[in-house]
């Protein structure tokens, strides 16, 4: 019988960059077919790869192709796999598996492009900046650009719902999806997805700088103005915001037709990594913030890969 190998949270953790609390809930929701060794879980190869089949889950896929680059002696093009470089390469490409000509094709690409790429960029942008301008007059629907996008989402929503009823609910929305347009527009930001509850806002990239983390700096910093002068509902809001710079393809409405492995992490992160009522960012953003804002975000840790910062929170002094 032969060896079975089995992976640990942390094996995962380390190894697709996903965070911890995330692969145990996975495991808890049976997502991942595994043990508990002790209080911990473990799954085997075969459970993982099973786990991770479907062509949505594309990190297993980099990982193996970080694999095939280390093998070819190609310790480089292994390291941007393993950070996200399969935004180099399209989809069929992905599904086809990679060779050693095609892996030599993303040093050849990268070396084309590395005048148009910001040095040390990191993430799904590494390699592939498509600037989409400082506003919209550069863009075209249908095409690939890189923007800012902002993941805002209110928490507490079954209370809200049960408490103020349809009508009062609303409107309350309604005043305050106004107020978010009114906060994001300096920044020529675009509500792209809308639920109700909260969405996706997407900001113009330019490759330069990222006015939208000082718009954004400014709503964190004044959101109880609203509350205080402006508001419908009867308590002070609470809401979730994370910000990252990524690709995808511009649609004038998104109706879910739109598949990105950038809108699919901002979600992610959002959902499943900030915490209520806090603002968080990836490393790339606050790089291209304002440097005075630098200061006021925090290491909050990795997640599916990236360095997160979170904003302190403002303190409001009373009496």
């Amino acid at each position: 019988m032969g060896e079975v190998k089995l992976y640990s949270v942390q094996d995962l953790h380390e190894g697709l960059g996903i965070h911890e609390r995330t692969i145990r809930a996975w495991f808890n929701k049976g997502r991942l077919q595994g043990v508990k060794l002790g209080r911990d879980w473990v799954v085997t190869e075969e459970n993982l790869k099973a786990a991770f089949a479907g062509e949505s889950q594309a990190h297993l896929k980099y990982l193996n192709f970080a694999d095939k680059a280390e093998k070819e002696g190609l310790p480089n093009v292994a390291r941007l796999f393993q950070e996200g470089a399969a935004d180099y390469v399209d989809r069929e490409a992905l599904l086809a598996g990679v060779t050693a000509k095609r892996l030599l094709r993303v040093v050849s690409f990268l070396r084309t492009r590395r005048s148009e790429v910001p040095v040390g960029l990191p993430g799904a942008v590494s390699g592939r900046l498509l600037p989409s301008g400082t506003d919209w007059s550069e863009v075209t629907p249908e095409r690939e650009y890189t923007f800012c996008l902002l993941f805002i989402e209110l928490d507490g929503r079954e209370e809200m719902e049960k408490k103020y009823g349809v009508k009062n609910l609303n409107i309350a929305l309604a005043s305050w999806r106004g107020f978010l347009e009114g906060a994001v527009k300096p920044a020529h930001g675009r509500m792209w997805i809308w639920s109700g509850f909260g969405g996706i806002v997407l900001f113009p990239f330019s490759g330069a700088d990222c006015p939208a983390l000082a718009c954004l700096f400014r709503l964190v910093l004044f959101k109880h103005l609203y509350d205080i002068e402006d508001s419908h509902f009867p308590n002070f809001l609470s809401y979730r915001l994370a910000m990252m710079i990524g690709n995808l393809t511009y649609t004038q409405r998104n109706v879910g037709s739109v598949v990105s492995d950038s809108l699919n992490s901002v979600f992610h992160l959002g959902q499943q990594f900030a915490e209520p009522g806090h603002f968080y960012v990836t490393e790339e953003v606050l790089r291209f913030g304002d440097p005075a804002l630098k200061d006021y975000f925090l290491e909050a840790g990795h997640f599916e890969g990236r360095r997160i910062l979170r904003m302190r929170v403002p303190l409001h002094r009373q009496g």
